[in-house]
């Protein structure tokens, strides 16, 4: 766990630890978890899996539609990268570890996984993980990693980096009903990047910005798909027009 309250130098500050630089999504803080690795010293470290579970705020419902979202941002350092992520809704906590066993990854089957058309190779900013549940009834834990073992996790070398692994940094875990997902997040007024006006809207919307420019915005539904993506470098407001999309 890596949080901006440790003083830097910091093996696990933000946004300058010993993976990498990469300042929070929102807040001061993110996890990180390795989710393949490879050429490894050690054979048993080839196997090598990390992940991140947290208990949610509430019990799912049966039958209910629910969003999820989070962010990612590859390690700096590490030399690949990987689209094989996903999560384990469980309704008990999960406690398993595999230490001097193979393989490593957890045998749990995840019911969501990120598109293979995602691409998680950024190591500059964070991409969001976009996705749909629909609970069984009961889940109140959820565990985010990669549980292919390495024959079936696909990796792609980056070209650079110092460790033979694919590690990410993860923040901004979501899971809520589709159906209360209805309006814009607005960014706190006292940390202000952008506006967006009317809210609620009809499906016409006004951006503006405080920053020197908006080179790109990309729009999903409650969902998790890509509506529009709009790319314009400019310093002035932006009409957005969801009607014709």
């Amino acid at each position: 766990y890596m949080n901006a309250c440790d003083s830097a130098p910091s093996p696990v500050g933000v946004p300058d630890n010993s993976f990498g630089f990469e300042y929070a999504n929102t807040g001061n803080g993110y996890a990180l978890i390795i989710t393949y690795a490879t050429n490894q010293t050690n054979p048993l470290h080839n196997h090598w899996r990390e992940y991140v579970e947290t208990e949610l705020s509430d019990t799912l419902i049966a039958g209910v539609d629910y969003c999820i979202r989070f962010y990612v941002s590859s390690v700096d350092s590490v030399k690949y990268v990987s689209n094989d992520l996903g999560i384990f809704f469980s309704n008990v906590k999960i406690q398993d570890t595999c230490p001097g066993q193979l393989p490593c990854n957890l045998s749990y089957i995840p019911q969501f996984e990120n598109s293979s058309n995602n691409n998680l190779n950024s190591d500059n900013g964070w991409t969001l993980v976009p996705g749909t549940y629909i609970a069984i009834g009961g889940e109140k834990f959820i565990v985010i990693g990669n549980s292919k073992d390495s024959a079936s996790t696909v990796a792609t070398y980056k070209g650079y980096g110092q460790w033979n692994y694919a590690s990410y940094y993860v923040d901004d875990i979501l899971i809520s009903p589709c159906d209360s997902l209805t309006e814009v997040n607005e960014v706190d007024s006292n940390h202000e990047e952008f506006i967006v006006f009317p809210n609620p809207s009809n499906g016409t919307y006004i951006l503006k910005t405080n920053k020197l420019y908006i080179e790109h915005i990309n729009i999903f539904d409650a969902t998790g798909r890509l509506v529009t993506d709009i790319y314009r470098r400019t310093n002035e407001a932006i009409f957005i027009d969801l009607e014709k999309h």
